[in-house]
């Protein structure tokens, strides 16, 4: 069976209502905190939405055939199966994104999922920026038990303050010695 015709079946089969559905009902922050480390666009939004709905199918039919016991079906049972094992992979998807993407959505559909998108971006982008602001201003200087504790928490300071040496500044222990003391 040729790839058109698996993805001309899939087409067919998969209900478009459940595509065309804004994950997490239009919240951009559910879905920026339910997505952290990816750039979400809108057409990822919609490949999503044909993932979820290329799992319901396999287990919907999967199950409703189970159900039926006359021979017929079962051969048809067993054909489908093997069709939803070949049928449900990246490279189908992939394709029926494209394909709904294109020519299934209208542009308000496409603008509302790529809003969606860039506000849950937006989100993220500024919850990042205000963590690494509040990192940086953290000025409270941790109590420790040891010198190295200590640097690794509060930082290292001058190594060696009377001493303002090139070696003291370039070199990690140049206020042990001078540079001749390097072979």
């Amino acid at each position: 069976m040729s790839v058109q015709s698996k993805l001309n079946i899939f087409l067919n089969l998969i209900d478009y209502r459940n595509i065309y559905q804004l994950p997490y009902n239009n919240n951009a922050q559910t879905l920026a905190t339910t997505i952290r480390d990816k750039r979400l666009t809108g057409k990822g939004l919609i490949k999503q939405n044909i993932k979820r709905e290329a799992h319901r199918l396999q287990l919907y039919r999967t199950y409703r055939l189970q159900n039926y016991t006359t021979h017929r079906l079962q051969l048809l049972q067993t054909h489908r199966l093997r069709l939803y094992n070949r049928l449900f992979s990246k490279h189908i998807i992939n394709l029926a994104t494209t394909y709904v993407w294109r020519r299934r959505l209208t542009s308000t559909q496409r603008n509302r999922f790529i809003n969606l998108a860039n506000n849950a971006n937006n989100i993220r982008f500024t919850n990042n920026l205000s963590t690494i602001d509040q990192i940086a201003r953290l000025a409270t200087p941790q109590i420790t038990d040891n010198p190295l504790e200590d640097d690794f928490f509060n930082g290292a300071g001058n190594f060696c303050n009377n001493n303002n040496s090139l070696d003291s500044l370039i070199l990690p222990a140049g206020c042990l010695g001078s540079s001749s003391s390097f072979p």
